[in-house]
């Protein structure tokens, strides 16, 4: 979310020259976006497959559920990122960098 803000504040500040293309920063917040969505959905959905005790509190559902909520909020709604093929390929493959973790641990841990 804090990409997005100075994002927008810059670009606010000093708009492109070059009305045909993006700029760096805004490719940044893009690239910061197409990994932070997956990597939340996977957190939030390990932590209630895992973890979840059966009790419901506040600080959990807004921290494992919350906060995943806002960031696709904020990157759809308030940003409007737009969603490209690339974008799907850096946020595969970094959805897959916790599950590949989560399997080295278990199998460590097994043995």
């Amino acid at each position: 979310m804090l990409m997005s803000v100075i994002s927008f504040v810059y670009l606010a500040k000093r708009p492109p020259e070059n009305q045909g293309g993006v700029g760096l920063l805004v490719k940044i917040t893009w690239a910061l976006c197409a990994t932070a969505i997956p990597m939340e959905l996977m957190i939030t959905i390990l932590f209630w497959i895992l973890e979840f005790d059966g009790t419901v509190r506040y600080v959990s559902v807004m921290v494992h559920g919350g906060a995943a909520i806002l960031i696709m909020i904020d990157a759809f709604i308030l940003s409007r990122i737009p969603l490209r093929m690339k974008q799907f390929i850096l946020s595969g493959k970094s959805a897959l960098v916790p599950l590949d973790v989560l399997i080295l641990v278990f199998k460590v841990s097994a043995s």
